[in-house]
């Protein structure tokens, strides 16, 4: 069973500084245009409290093999889901949805009326996980230079009909 978890201590900040330069470096693509170095410098002033933003760490055998943030993004209301990873070794374990299924309920308990993310068309299986979920294309909210990008928005006050959740 998939194991998601609210990143509270100094040893799971350590993990998300690992996971997000691991997340960077097998990427296959520059994403410095976004900042990263304070993500990386200061996790928990990016996605921890009190910035209304959420820190989870996806668990496999104890172990942290999975991340993903939210952090307030723009207008009032907003907030944007980053850094979405999972080990490779632990890909297909179904790690992927419950990170993202526990962001979008930690957004919500959190007050945000709408979750955000820029994605690459080439990320097959990411793009069809969000779309699952409720996620919908939306115009650009931020500057990305790629030209596969695609923004998502899911509306935390409606989730997506039965039929259209991947199982």
């Amino acid at each position: 069973m998939p194991t998601v978890v609210a990143v509270t201590t100094d040893a799971d900040w350590h993990e998300v500084r690992r996971l997000i330069d691991e997340y960077l470096t097998t990427l296959g693509f520059d994403v410095g245009f976004q900042g990263v170095d304070p993500e990386l410098a200061d996790p928990a002033a990016v996605y921890g409290a009190p910035s209304s933003g959420a820190a989870l760490l996806a668990l496999a055998a104890g172990r942290a093999v999975g991340f993903t943030g939210v952090r307030p993004f723009g207008t009032e209301g907003d907030a944007e889901l980053k850094r979405m990873y999972v080990e490779p070794a632990s890909r297909g374990l179904g790690l992927g949805r419950a990170l993202a299924e526990a962001a979008v309920e930690a957004s919500r308990r959190l007050g945000h009326r709408r979750l955000l993310l820029d994605t690459r068309a080439s990320l097959v299986a990411a793009c069809a996980l969000y779309r699952s979920l409720g996620f919908v294309e939306v115009a650009p909210y931020r500057h990305n230079p790629y030209d596969d990008v695609l923004f998502l928005a899911h509306d935390l006050g409606h989730d997506a009909p039965a039929g259209e959740r991947a199982s």
